[in-house]
């Protein structure tokens, strides 16, 4: 079960012990590289592990590893899911470097962005992998809450605070709505996973669908 969610974990573990690091250190000298640019390259190196132990399980077979089927229904290690943590860890590292020199350039050197990004790319392979209303529910707001604050990191600009003001508004929104979606599928089918969603939908569509025999 570890190898199948090995990807997952290595990047919520590199989060925390990012955040960790920048909490704890105490090294500011100026005169010296700047620190985002070690974080960074962690960063980086964090999300480019977890894509390679994505293609190792791609590669072993997840169809082989008889433990996840002890994550259904809440969360299904298959191709499907594999291959979007490649994209998205490809993705969050390509973003990490190129970060590395944007913040300092904008004066935005703080080292809590990589977190923030590790973080929202974890919601986002859970919200790739999920089989249950309540697992999408949870990777997208940790994928969201993430978003939310790196929109707002340029503290000083008005536009930037609007925009994660409004995203942050549309978002509560949408989750709102989604559990409320959630809500009346579980009230119609008496199951949260979606496997068990779209059986129980084809059964009440079959029985709609057969004709009156009278």
């Amino acid at each position: 079960m570890l190898l199948g969610l090995s990807p997952l974990l290595i990047v919520a573990v590199g989060a925390l012990l990012l955040m960790l690091i920048e909490a704890l250190s105490k090294f500011r000298d100026e005169r010296v590289e700047s620190p985002s640019a070690s974080l960074a390259a962690s960063s980086a190196v964090v999300l480019f592990a977890s894509a390679l132990s994505a293609i190792g399980v791609w590669l072993h077979g997840p169809e082989n590893l008889p433990d996840l089927a002890t994550l259904a229904p809440y969360l299904l290690i298959d191709r499907f899911s594999l291959f979007f943590f490649v994209i998205l860890t490809l993705g969050g590292a390509l973003s990490c470097l190129l970060a590395g020199g944007y913040l300092p350039e904008h004066n935005l050197d703080r080292g809590e962005f990589y977190p923030l990004l590790l973080l929202s790319t974890v919601g986002a392979m859970a919200l790739a992998a999920a089989a249950d209303l309540l697992t999408i529910f949870i990777g997208l707001e940790a994928m969201s809450l993430g978003v939310y604050s790196m929109v707002a990191f340029r503290r000083g600009s008005p536009r930037a605070v609007e925009a994660a003001l409004k995203y942050f508004l549309l978002g509560s929104f949408a989750a709102a709505l989604l559990l409320y979606g959630g809500a009346l599928l579980y009230g119609a089918t008496g199951h949260t996973d979606l496997a068990g969603i779209g059986s129980q939908l084809a059964n009440t569509g079959l029985r709609f669908a057969q004709p009156n025999s009278e």
